[in-house]
């Protein structure tokens, strides 16, 4: 059966959690980096999250720029990554070989990239939320600036590093719609601004209950339309800092 935006001519391996999808023409070394930062990055994030996932979890390595644009049908750099789908059956992440960017032949960043990955499928299988590339998130049952929040915080973690945007002189962006809107606007100029707020946000959330907790309570908090008083001037704080 064919997989949604892996090409037909791709084959696959099976690792340590996932299917690896790739091209015949893809170089050795590439392949085993992704399978090593993959079977890494789904370690690390399982384990801080103490979660199991029940989706199954497919990468899928362009070997070039064409032909992640092809298959997804849309214009994106060559070192970007995403997870275009997840389902109740399983959720695919694509990632892009040094042929189109040679960035992507760095161990440590493709661990942090596919630990940031990991994290937006395992928030949708815990959340019970379905979604697949240009729904405009109509399914995601997680506000997207915890979502992006918590994949940011956990994926720099992973490398043991905290994320450089964080030592930006950004001031915080107050309302979480807005937030969550520029998240998804790929054209504004004020989406990395969205970026810090939703990071910080999340660290705020995370030294006041816990990750685990957090975790967990991620749906419930999504439904919030304001902060609390007691979260909000912590927030206002974190953001100062």
């Amino acid at each position: 059966m064919p997989v949604p935006f892996v090409p037909k001519e791709y084959s696959y391996i099976e690792c340590q959690g996932f299917r690896l999808w790739h091209s015949e023409d893809e170089l050795k070394s590439q392949i085993d980096l992704i399978i090593e930062a993959g079977e890494y990055a789904l370690d690390y994030v399982r384990s801080k999250l103490n979660f199991k996932n029940l989706r199954k979890i497919a990468i899928c390595l362009y070997h070039s720029n064409h032909q992640a644009v092809s298959s997804l049908n849309r214009n994106i750099a060559g070192s970007m990554a995403m997870a275009p789908y997840s389902t109740d059956h399983g959720g695919l992440i694509i990632v892009q070989s040094s042929v189109a960017d040679p960035v992507n032949g760095n161990l440590q960043r493709m661990r942090r990239i596919l630990a940031h990955e990991i994290c937006h499928l395992f928030v949708r299988e815990k959340s019970g939320s379905l979604q697949c590339i240009g729904d405009g998130l109509k399914d995601l049952k997680v506000r997207p600036c915890l979502d992006e929040g918590l994949a940011e915080y956990l994926s720099w973690q992973s490398i043991g590093k905290r994320n450089p945007i964080l030592n930006e002189d950004f001031e915080c962006i107050d309302n979480l719609e807005e937030v969550d809107h520029l998240l998804n606007d790929f054209r504004s100029d004020r989406r990395t601004q969205a970026f810090y707020t939703s990071t910080r946000l999340v660290e705020f959330y995370i030294r006041e209950y816990g990750l685990l907790t957090f975790f967990e309570s991620m749906t419930v908090l999504s439904k919030k339309t304001e902060l609390p008083t007691t979260a909000y001037s912590g927030f206002q704080e974190a953001c100062a800092r």
